[in-house]
């Protein structure tokens, strides 16, 4: 693997071996705070096709092994080394390590004693640094097999391979994103317990029903799984077609059997969709709904079908979108947070809401979008907060116009005061600073509030023109773009407070202007570098190795940096070095830097060399 590789994997995958601390036999929490610190240092040999990239601690609490905070993802380097410093003294410790085993995406590959931690030998830390070397010895083996079809022809798949943990499992291993043309699959794994899970290639977004998964297999050596199956089902394919001005793109598509989601799949870029391996003898619909807030698009539902047993060709329903009528008001109230709650309109026919609102602003505005004209709708309340739903009135429902067009202009509610209010918080004094001319750093805007009732949240809302820009919460400045030359400028204040009306102030701030013109700035060339620098010598405690720098152009000055698994070794500094004992087992390079007055400095490393011997 190579070092770029390696470095994504140590930032990108951690796999935490233990999560916790604790003191072996610790009476008391006092006496579970050591005053002294130790450190463990060493070198870990992993076998063939594993790769070790980072070292851990655990500590044993109540009777379990668990993390020790802080002691965790310490770097493993290339030749093995390790060293987890500052360990608090007076506990037993396991010594576990973290990497990557043949195909695996992340895992425990072994700890000291014992590769696995059942099997782990505890150390006992004192205020003294400790070395410890250690060999893992558990090799990885080949787990492979097929997914089939209901017909056992060999079917086109993604395989996860998932590893018992506990009572759990974890994906360690998978042939996604492409999965295998063939059905088959192999992977290199360490010894555990594993089960296969199989979705087909083209339903990788569908739910639970396109999953196939086998019985659990412990592995202790090369094992072939059983032949996987898939399972059985049809095809529902179709358009979906959006009214001028609106896109189909993303809109969930939903197979539904007695009103139930039993299969979801999203709308392609041009509308089409496909759901596959849907259950056959099954009266099913299709519904379309966007899975965004913000659309005007009502849902659309296909009428029912059946797809038989033995399908010959996909069941086509295409649907038609319309855009539908809102609804737009204001939540306020004692115990629902403004801004922390959502809004819902339900179906008095059905048991689940038919649109939910964008959360509530500062001000407890929402808008409810793509409902049905000449429909009625219950509306509630739902805090984040855990509080209870609050309905607009009991059993009350709010009823929009039907128009021929498929638009009802939005109705307003008012206010949805659910407890009554104190009154309005007060109006503030704005001032601002900066300005709004391109590259000049922006406008800030600064609210104060001097009389009672002040707010306990303040949001900022900027326009240009009249679109909002910018983040519509919380951002106080605005830093104009060349876009917006010419255009106005305007912030509306929010400031709310629990159980009363917020208080709005819009302010307009003027025209964007535009930058002036600026010298170009002088730009100094750079040195060219001709051919790495390279090294000659025996890679050889006591032996001295030798740099050639290489040519720069035009002509400049060459100083040069001796480097010791790529840390730079102190006073190394002249064209030749003599290997110390330091050195051994360790890997030489040589940086040179070139300098010379009006030009950027150019740097350039050789090859490292072998591991230097004794």
């Amino acid at each position: 693997m190579s070092q770029d590789v390696r470095a994504r994997v140590v930032a990108l995958v951690a796999v935490l071996v233990c999560a916790g601390t604790g003191l072996v036999g610790a009476p008391s929490a006092a006496a579970s705070t050591p005053s002294t610190t130790g450190s463990i240092s060493g070198v870990v040999t992993a076998q063939p096709g594993v790769e070790v990239l980072t070292a851990e601690l655990e500590v044993q609490q109540d009777g379990v092994w668990v993390a020790a905070p802080d002691l965790q993802d310490q770097n493993v380097g290339l030749d093995g080394s390790y060293t987890i410093a500052d360990v608090p003294a007076g506990a037993d410790y396991r010594l576990c390590f973290d990497g990557i085993a043949g195909d695996s995406l992340n895992g425990p590959v072994g700890c000291h004693g014992g590769d696995f931690p059942e099997s782990a030998t505890a150390v006992a830390v004192s205020s003294q640094a400790q070395t410890i070397d250690t060999t893992l010895t558990t090799e990885p083996v080949t787990v492979s097999g097929t997914v089939v079809s209901t017909s056992g022809a060999a079917a086109a798949s993604v395989v996860t391979l998932e590893r018992q943990v506990g009572t759990a499992w974890e994906a360690d291993y998978t042939n996604a994103p492409d999965g295998s043309a063939d059905g088959t699959y192999s992977f290199a794994v360490l010894p555990a317990t594993y089960r296969i899970r199989a979705v087909p290639n083209d339903v990788a977004a569908n739910q639970h029903l396109a999953t196939s998964v086998s019985p659990a297999i412990t592995v202790s050596a090369a094992t072939t799984f059983a032949p996987q199956q898939l399972p059985a089902g049809g095809t529902i394919t179709g358009t979906l077609s959006a009214p001028a001005g609106s896109s189909a793109a993303g809109i969930d598509v939903r197979a539904l059997a007695d009103g139930v989601p039993i299969m979801t799949t999203r709308a392609r870029d041009d509308g089409t969709y496909s759901l596959t391996h849907v259950p056959t003898g099954t009266q099913l619909t299709v519904a379309a709904a966007s899975v965004e807030d913000s659309t005007d698009l009502q849902p659309a539902v296909s009428v029912a079908a059946t797809i038989p047993p033995a399908q010959t060709s996909p069941l086509v329903e295409n649907l038609t979108l319309s855009r539908g009528a809102s609804i737009t008001g204001t939540v306020v109230g004692a115990d629902v947070p403004e801004g922390d709650a959502f809004v819902r309109a339900w179906d008095p026919a059905g048991s689940a809401p038919s649109r939910v609102a964008d959360v509530l602003d500062a001000a407890g505005d929402f808008v409810l979008r793509g409902l049905t004209p000449g429909r009625s709708y219950r509306i509630s309340i739902d805090p984040r907060d855990g509080s209870p739903v609050r309905y607009l009135t009991a059993g009350a429902n709010v009823s929009l116009s039907a128009s021929s067009t498929g638009f009802a202009a939005p109705d307003s509610l008012g206010y949805v005061d659910l407890d009554g209010l104190a009154g309005s918080v007060s109006s503030p004094a704005v001032s601002t600073s900066g300005g709004l001319q391109v590259g000049a750093g922006g406008l800030g805007v600064s609210a104060s509030w001097a009389a009672s009732p002040r707010p306990t949240l303040v949001t900022y809302t900027w326009y240009v023109g009249n679109r909002v820009v910018g983040p519509s919460a919380a951002a106080s400045s605005y830093v104009p773009t060349s876009a917006d030359v010419g255009q106005p400028v305007s912030v509306l204040v929010t400031g709310a407070l629990r159980g009363y009306r917020s208080s709005r102030t819009t302010l307009s701030l003027g025209t964007v202007t535009a930058q002036p013109a600026q010298t170009a700035p002088v730009v100094r060339p750079s040195l060219a570098v001709t051919g790495r620098p390279t090294l000659a010598g025996t890679a050889k405690v006591g032996k001295r190795l030798s740099a050639r720098a290489g040519t720069a152009t035009p002509a400049a000055a060459a100083s040069f940096q001796w480097l010791r698994n790529g840390v730079p070794i102190a006073r190394a500094t002249a064209t030749a070095y003599k290997l110390t004992k330091a050195d051994k087992g360790k890997r030489i390079s040589v940086r040179v830097s070139w300098i010379r007055a009006g030009y950027f400095s150019a740097l350039a490393t050789s090859a490292a060399t072998t591991a230097v011997k004794k």
